[in-house]
């Protein structure tokens, strides 16, 4: 205002109020999840955190890094993303988090150096850096190697190595693998190395680690294997090895890292990798032993003894439905065969009925593979015999199958069997499409190609089919025979069975221009009839006709080849021999064809 002027209010020409400052924000830095000591080889992770440490209402820190590096040789750092990702600003109590991981050295410490920045003016930056250490974990390969078989030079599957160690002695924190791995079953297939067993241990004869001391491989050898090993040259296991050289060094019992080669033999109990079976079972270590490596132990196979099994059928002949019971015998007579298995392959059609089965006259569990069509049966180990029974159902589809039964035993220790077979014969019953025959074979004296009342049959004449079968005629003439194919058959008769003297007629055209034969065409479950007819019905025929009738009924159907004895009759009955005379013989008469009733 102008020099003269006036404030005509004075009341507001002043002021006053609170001055709050900003205070700058503070950057700290923390790493965790990282153990104090890994081991060598192992990956390493963990997480740095960045926090803006200052006061609510302070500052907010702009653009934050964080990070964190190795300064040891070799060891490369590699941090993920950061949460909330990195260049973000962090208000006061937040936080910005990365993870990272590393590998661990065979041998040191690792430092791990971490470091936060922002654009922002701090509070404190002497707190921007941490820094922490992660150890390396000594270890001692106690043992390692494969177990073989002695006489083989292979990799064993299914051996038990476990490791007994000192008073003390925790597998759970001293053993690499933790307690799982005190005890290991060797594997010949996957990625584990065939065979293949070893024991780590942790901290040996250090302060909190395993414990100095004597530790033992107690071994169990599978089915078919024993220890310890005396065959193949290879020589018992050394005395206890105190572990020499330097820690982490090798200290190899064989050059080789498998098992050694055919017709290597013998051995120097040494720790030079000399050739040869040298093995060791216990060890003695302290905090400088070295790594055993390549101590291959061997198994002796168990020679099997042989095995041998019969196989039996409770019947020859079984129709669909009828239950079939079977006999197996397995034996051992030479000595004890390990985990006998008893492989048994059914007939096409035939099923295995559910707790048949039996073993020694026990009641066993139903098999692996039932109902069929094959069934593996345990046996256990045993020497001598066992008996196995059960039984089978013929089912649909079994007519077309042979009905063979095979069975073969096998033992864990490689021994096996001759294969046993039992056939059943499987008839279709009601079902079937066989065809029978029926005949007579008589004598026709007038000429009408049948047979009258007063014209009789003659017996024992054998009649033979094309695969070999034949039928002996019965007291009246009369023969039959089932269980043909239907299909075209030949059937002829034996001349040197019919009485002296006769001669047979034509009965059908259906014959081989012979009218001693006949061929008979069979349907699918026909009954067809076969007639053989005797025409010169002379008083010499006649006789011989009544000598064997008076003898008696001859066999039944039988295979050629076997004699039975049946077809020895007399030509004349004796009573009559040379007391009545013999008229002349009658000329055979033409037949009619065709004339077979």
């Amino acid at each position: 205002t102008g020099a003269n002027a006036r404030d005509p209010n004075l009341g507001n020409n002043t002021a006053s109020g609170t001055l709050i400052p900003v205070v700058a924000p503070d950057l700290t830095i923390g790493i965790s999840g990282v153990p104090t000591e890994s081991l060598p080889g192992s990956t390493v992770s963990g997480t740095v955190t960045c926090t803006n440490s200052a006061v609510v209402g302070s500052g907010s820190a702009d653009s934050v890094t964080c990070t964190v590096a190795s300064p040891t040789p070799g060891v490369v750092v590699t941090v993920g993303v950061c949460t909330p990702p990195a260049g973000t600003s962090l208000v006061p109590g937040a936080s910005m988090s990365c993870g990272f991981t590393y590998r661990q050295p065979n041998s040191g410490a690792v430092t791990l150096v971490g470091t936060t920045t922002t654009t922002t003016p701090e509070s404190n930056p002497n707190n921007n850096t941490t820094t922490v250490s992660v150890g390396t974990t000594a270890t001692t390969g106690l043992a390692s190697g494969v177990v073989y078989s002695s006489l083989l030079r292979a990799p064993v599957a299914g051996a038990t190595v476990t490791l007994q160690g000192p008073p003390g002695f925790d597998p759970a924190r001293h053993l690499l693998g933790g307690a799982a791995a005190v005890t290991q079953v060797t594997q010949t297939g996957g990625a584990a190395v065939p065979g293949g067993y070893s024991f780590t241990l942790l901290n040996a004869g250090l302060s909190g680690g395993a414990p100095a001391g004597t530790y033992t491989i107690v071994l169990q050898a599978p089915a078919g294997f024993r220890a310890p090993a005396t065959q193949g040259g290879v020589i018992p296991a050394c005395p206890t090895l105190t572990v020499p050289g330097a820690a982490g060094n090798a200290v190899p019992v064989q050059p080789q890292t498998g098992a050694p080669a055919s017709g290597v033999s013998g051995g120097v109990c040494s720790t030079q990798g000399q050739t040869g079976t040298q093995y060791y079972l216990s060890f003695t270590i302290s905090a400088t032993s070295g790594n055993v490596t390549n101590n291959h132990i061997p198994l002796d196979p168990l020679l099997a003894a042989p095995i041998f099994v019969e196989k039996q059928a409770g019947a020859g002949e079984a129709e669909l439905g009828q239950v079939v019971p079977y006999t197996i015998r397995v034996r051992s007579p030479g000595g004890i065969n390990t985990d006998v298995t008893l492989t048994d392959r059914m007939p096409r059609g035939f099923i295995y009925v559910p707790g048949s089965l039996t073993v020694d006259g026990q009641r066993q569990a139903d098999p692996a593979g039932a109902p069929g069509p094959v069934l593996s049966i345990p046996l256990g180990s045993f020497s001598g015999d066992r008996t196995v029974t059960y039984r089978l159902r013929v089912g649909v589809g079994a007519a077309e199958g042979d009905g063979v039964n095979r069975a073969r035993a096998a033992s864990a220790g490689g021994a096996q069997s001759n294969e046993a077979i039992a056939r059943v014969r499987v008839k279709r019953g009601v079902f079937t499409t066989d065809a029978c025959v029926v005949g007579k074979v008589f004598v026709d004296c007038n000429g009408n190609s049948i047979q009258d009342r007063e014209e009789v049959g003659i017996p024992g004449v054998k009649l033979l089919f094309t695969d070999g079968t034949y039928v002996v005629s019965d007291s009246e003439g009369k023969y039959s025979y089932c269980g043909l194919p239907p299909r075209t058959h030949g059937l002829k008769v034996d001349p040197l069975t019919l009485p002296r003297g006769a001669y047979l007629t034509t009965s059908s055209n259906r014959n081989a221009l012979d009218p001693n034969s006949l061929f008979i065409d069979l349907k699918a479950g026909e009954l067809h009839r076969a007639d053989f007819i005797e025409g010169t019905c002379s008083q010499d025929v006649m006789n011989q006709v009544k000598a064997r009738r008076s003898q008696g009924e001859p066999g039944a159907a039988s295979r050629e080849g076997k004699s039975d004895g049946n077809l020895r009759f007399r030509s004349r009955d004796p009573a009559v021999e040379g007391t009545q005379p013999v008229p002349a013989q009658r000329e055979p008469q033409p037949r009619r064809e065709g004339g077979q009733q």
